[in-house]
């Protein structure tokens, strides 16, 4: 060192310090960009898969069961039930209330529990195990039981079977106008709506804990949109889809007749499907822009309603 200059004490250390942090934190900025490269290259490969890529094969490869063993009388459905406070009488879902209509009228044991969507054949709720078996969707488990238990004959229980060619063009329309027309209403109405939005919250999620009461609602909302968006009503103006759902109710009205059933005064598979989706609008806590109001108005729907409910409930 130059003459009159002091050494600073432990320079050595510093320097073999500042050499150190220098080096690894280099490694740990290196390492730091290597990882929010791959996430980027993660986070576009779900983009481009999410947005442009259709499976090679987009239908499911899942068997649904025909029938079953008669002599198994084991039966368990597994159904959204609704909390006690709901004024609805089974579910909020139309094709739960539904099969649950069916066991009923049928007069077959059976045993209702919550869904396990781990084991659901196509993800969704209603489905039903028999054996063996588990049968999704709630018109597939009332052919399956159809063709399990009532082999040959006429009725199955209180159902009568066998219907006219009459009778089963009204249950045509009554399935077509009940599970996609009104069902998609009902959908958007409940999930989409910001003003019934809470309610929906509150009966759905209301009783899980917190944590997951925060994180479920919005991804399930949020999957709800998408699928009436990409369906098409959720495009709609909201007064056409009001206009259409009256239709609807017109329609099932005028179908209904002064008939003590949906097509006949006998009941029929079709008396499951009218109930379970007058179940929904006559019973809803919240107006839906007047919907149940106006559900409430056709007279011989709400006389239905309450013999059916008399009956079997």
């Amino acid at each position: 060192r130059e003459r009159g200059e002091r050494e600073t004490p432990f320079s050595l250390e510093s320097d073999v310090v500042e050499i150190f942090l220098s080096k690894y934190l280099n490694t740990a900025m290196d390492l730091l960009t290597i990882v929010l490269l791959v996430v980027v290259v993660a986070l576009l490969v779900v983009l481009i898969r999410d947005k442009f890529v259709t499976p090679a094969n987009p239908f499911t490869t899942a068997t649904i069961p025909e029938s079953g063993d008669p002599s198994v009388k084991e039966l368990t459905m597994y159904s959204l039930l609704a909390p006690p406070e709901a004024k609805v009488t089974h579910s909020f879902s139309p094709g739960c209330t539904r099969l649950d209509l069916f066991l009923r009228a049928a007069g077959l044991t059976y045993e209702a529990k919550e869904p396990d969507f781990s084991e659901a054949p196509l993800g969704k709720s209603p489905y039903m195990r028999h054996g063996d078996n588990l049968v999704p969707d709630s018109h597939y488990c009332m052919q399956y039981l159809t063709n399990t238990f009532a082999e040959g004959k006429t009725h199955l229980g209180r159902v009568r079977l066998q219907l006219s060619a009459t009778e089963q063009m009204f249950t045509t329309i009554i399935n077509r106008i009940c599970d996609e027309s009104s069902y998609n209403a009902i959908v958007t109405f409940r999930w989409i709506n910001p003003e019934f939005w809470d309610t929906t919250k509150r009966l759905y999620f209301g009783d899980m804990p917190w944590p997951i009461r925060a994180i479920l609602p919005p991804m399930f909302r949020k999957g709800m949109y998408l699928w009436t968006r990409g369906q098409g009503i959720a495009r709609l103006p909201e007064y056409k889809i009001v206009a259409q759902t009256k239709e609807d109710i017109d329609a099932l009205s005028s179908i209904l007749g002064s008939k003590r059933y949906a097509v006949s005064n006998d009941m029929t598979p079709a008396d499951t499907t009218l109930f379970g989706t007058l179940d929904q609008f006559l019973n809803e806590s919240t107006s839906l822009y007047g919907i149940p109001e106006y559900a409430r108005s056709k007279a011989n729907l709400v006389a239905y309603h309450k013999r059916m409910r008399e009956e079997f409930y």
